[in-house]
């Protein structure tokens, strides 16, 4: 999960800067304030279109296939006993 978020900041913050710097570079004299603004609203943009194609394919992508009730091991109480470190006493009836 970090690395996802950090992966996001970083194209959204590539994004406002490579768009202010353009702003910047093809109006020499526009306003440092207005360019901020342009790229800021190019990153929101990048957001929404990232966010977009996430839903896209959390919705499109299967998830692994459960398996019903019926098809689970039984559970046995012996196994998880001595699993945890517990002392098993049988008795010696069969």
């Amino acid at each position: 999960m970090q690395t996802g978020a950090a992966l996001g900041v970083a194209i959204v913050t590539t994004v406002a800067v490579s768009r202010s710097q353009h702003y910047l570079a093809a109006d020499n004299g526009a306003n440092p304030l207005a360019a901020l603004t342009q790229g800021c609203q190019s990153a929101f943009l990048a957001c929404a279109v990232l966010a977009g194609i996430g839903l896209a394919l959390a919705f499109l992508l299967p998830g692994r296939p459960r398996k019903p009730a019926h098809e689970l091991p039984e559970p046995d109480p012996a196994a998880d006993a001595a699993a945890a470190g517990d002392v098993v006493i049988r008795s010696g009836t069969k």
